[in-house]
């Protein structure tokens, strides 16, 4: 079911986002070296998108932040 309005589009967006971070972090055990540092990228970004979408969905600063995206 497609999400209605701009918020649901900006939520499913952060939804997407917060588990890509899970897949990025999952994936970290077994990487290493310039791999594990395209990972750890792909996770800060993945955490700075989805904070993103969360505030322009509405949501307040401490709801909208993730303090271990991925996990």
């Amino acid at each position: 079911m497609p999400p209605s309005g701009l918020t649901g589009a900006l939520e499913l967006l952060a939804a997407v986002e917060d588990r890509c971070a899970a897949a990025a972090y999952d994936a970290l055990d077994a990487l290493a070296g310039d791999l594990r540092a395209l990972v750890v990228d792909a996770l800060a970004g993945t955490a700075v998108r989805g904070q993103q979408a969360r505030l322009a969905a509405g949501q307040p600063v401490e709801r909208a932040t993730r303090a271990l995206p991925g996990v």
